[in-house]
């Protein structure tokens, strides 16, 4: 069991700056902290203000801002001061929204979340920022993101998989990666977490060392007890990716390809998944997240590796890595509404998608545009969650998709 799961006011309201404390004491490596911002400001090193809140731990990414102090903040002289300052800075918007709305769909008034907020001050550590996580499904296998820059697969300390959006991991970091994996690992199995817990865990590679930043619980290990080592049977797609094995004869997972009532966003209940896309609130997905068992991405950029380069932010790492399982599959009718059912859906709303032709100046209407189409009528006209029901079969390496009828 986990310490702090146990009793959240563990975490003393402040998840980064109390775990990092934890984590020093124990031995590794992790920058400076400060108890005050005059404190802060007489080192001379470079500071940033880290957003903390209690949440943090096992919740939702992104809800807080954190910034480097600078001239503009010289006025500011406590660690109230810095929350305040974040909460009515209006270059600070993105996150204000998302936790007004963390909050609506919560039933938590923005008064108590914004009392319940702080700052801790760190020092910045110089270097790589990563976040690495390990597999859910096979033991010396991990995920280093470099957030906006690379992803990356390691297993058995080798480079097996890799995803740039700018640059790559270089042949020194490659190099250094299992002494990054034996730091993760060293603070996965401290007393006071659960080892069974894959954390999302933020470290900085810098020249001479590997520091601990944070740690985010992530989903939890469930190794796979078969290899997938025939070929696609007949109906079944192979995906591109997978993280997370499913058991030997596979499970059927009901999953949400359009919600319904997306403007007030559907009740925090379980669901077995949801499709990228199904609906575009963010903050919402990002609850639901830990009680899907399967995150599924229909893949319409064609390359594993261009989808993958638009993921490396923190939403992307929660779509990665939360969920129980995470499949990537090339975009095909037959998987969602079904090819037969296209066709027919097309022909009877031939001048519906001749008028979307002419409106947006297009040759055609792509086929998952129609699919879209299809599932937002559905939607509008059951007025109830539009959902398919997918087969999967995953070792943690290869995954084969094949859908059912309803």
């Amino acid at each position: 069991m986990d310490y702090y799961l146990e009793d959240l006011a563990r975490l003393e309201g402040q998840p980064k700056r109390t775990i990092g404390d934890y984590v020093e004491q124990k031995g590794i490596l992790v920058p400076s902290r400060f108890d005050s911002v005059p404190e802060a400001r007489v080192s001379g090193l470079p500071i940033i203000a880290r957003s903390e809140h209690q949440q943090d731990y096992n919740g939702v990414s992104n809800l807080g801002e954190s910034f480097r102090l600078t001239k503009e903040h010289t006025a500011l002289k406590t660690i109230e001061g810095l929350t305040e300052y974040a909460f009515r800075n209006s270059s600070r918007q993105s996150h204000l929204v998302n936790a007004a709305r963390y909050c609506a769909l919560t039933g938590i008034s923005i008064d108590n979340f914004r009392a319940q907020s702080s700052h801790s001050l760190w020092k910045i550590a110089l270097g790589a920022n990563l976040r690495v996580v390990a597999d859910t499904a096979i033991a010396g296998r991990y995920h280093v993101v470099i957030p906006g820059y690379v992803y990356g697969l390691f297993e058995d300390n080798k480079l097996i998989k890799e995803c740039c959006s700018w640059g790559s991991f270089s042949k020194d970091d490659k190099e250094r990666m299992p002494s990054v994996f034996e730091v993760y690992e060293k603070v996965r199995r401290l007393e006071r977490f659960d080892p069974n817990n894959c954390p999302i865990m933020e470290l900085v590679l810098s020249e001479k060392e590997c520091l601990f930043l944070q740690y985010h619980r992530g989903a939890d290990f469930s190794p796979a007890d078969f290899i997938l080592d025939r070929e696609p049977e007949e109906g079944e797609i192979e995906a591109q990716f997978v993280r997370g094995a499913t058991k030997k004869q596979g499970q059927t997972f009901k999953i949400v390809k359009r919600f319904y009532s997306e403007r007030e966003a559907p009740p925090l209940e379980n669901e077995d998944g949801a499709y990228r896309g199904a609906i575009y609130d963010e903050t919402y997905n990002e609850l639901m997240y830990r009680a899907r068992k399967i995150q599924v991405v229909d893949n319409l950029m064609g390359s594993f590796g261009s989808l993958m380069s638009s993921m490396l932010t923190h939403s992307g790492t929660s779509k990665m890595f939360k969920s129980e399982i995470f499949l990537v599959h090339e975009y095909d009718a037959e998987l969602g509404v079904g090819k037969v059912k296209l066709e027919e859906y097309t022909k009877r709303n031939a001048q519906k998608i001749l008028k979307r032709q002419v409106r947006d100046r297009i040759e055609q209407v792509k086929p998952h545009e129609k699919e879209d189409e299809y599932f937002r009528d559905l939607v509008r006209e059951r007025k109830e969650n539009a959902c398919v029901r997918l087969h999967v079969v995953s070792d943690g390496r290869r995954a084969f998709v094949h859908r059912l009828e309803e």
